[in-house]
């Protein structure tokens, strides 16, 4: 069956300030993450993988379960596996397209002041 999504709307993400997002898809969980640069992502994970390319701008990821670090630009793919612990920094201005396993879900892991903290 096909899908469209047409006229849909950014919404800010309440746990990352400069953030929005424009869900395109309910399940599996398909999405456009707006980042206006210097917006941080605190650590977190969910119960499902999933994956990103970046559209414009850049981001910093930090994958904290397998202690490896990207910076990640346009063109750029990533998956991140189910459980995997991270934290994300955006450089600029940026859109990512993202796609989840699964229906969204998000566990923080830190709160902002501290991802500010440890990302700097």
């Amino acid at each position: 069956m096909s899908w469209l999504a047409k006229n849909v709307e950014f919404k800010p993400i309440e746990s990352m300030p400069g953030g929005s997002l424009k869900i395109l898809r309910e399940n599996p969980a398909t999405g456009i993450i707006k980042l206006s640069a210097r917006a941080m992502e605190p650590t977190n994970h969910h119960t499902f993988g999933h994956e990103i390319v970046i559209m414009s701008g850049r981001i910093m990821l930090w994958n904290l379960s397998t202690k490896q670090e990207f910076e990640l630009e346009i063109g750029v793919f990533l998956f991140t596996p189910a459980g995997n612990v991270h934290r994300v920094k955006d450089l600029a201005d940026s859109e990512v397209f993202v796609r989840r396993e699964g229906e969204k879900d998000i566990f923080m892991d830190e709160d902002l002041e501290t991802a500010k903290r440890e990302a700097s």
